[in-house]
């Protein structure tokens, strides 16, 4: 998931789809090549980080991973392609119109009642 604001999230915080591959539209992460961590404890938060930035990147999971103008699906290519220029543009913020509202809330997600 991701959020529009830097800013703490409240339980009535909307939620943005995870502008990365490897993502499916629920929050769900294919870990593909990752090695997991063994438990899901505060301590634990490094490795999970690791399954979600150190991973391969080989696929997007959903059509809509981004919010691309004169995409109504991003493929792999057009999702690879706004990273790139983001980076050769060496943007300091991530561009919030580029994210994709899960239409659910913080709250919501951290509870499973995501539809």
């Amino acid at each position: 998931m991701a959020l529009r604001d830097a800013k703490r999230p409240t339980d009535t915080t909307p939620v943005y789809h995870s502008p990365l591959m490897n993502i499916y539209h629920h929050g769900g992460v294919c870990t593909g090549n990752a090695d997991l961590p063994e438990g899901c404890d505060y301590e634990d938060r490094s490795g999970w980080e690791d399954v979600i930035f150190k991973t391969l990147f080989t696929h997007t999971n959903m059509d809509h991973t981004l919010n691309l103008k004169g995409n109504r699906a991003v493929s792999n290519t057009a999702h690879l392609r706004f990273w790139r220029d983001l980076s050769r543009k060496k943007a300091s913020r991530f561009p919030v119109s580029a994210l994709v509202p899960m239409h659910t809330t913080v709250g919501a997600f951290l509870t499973g009642t995501v539809q």
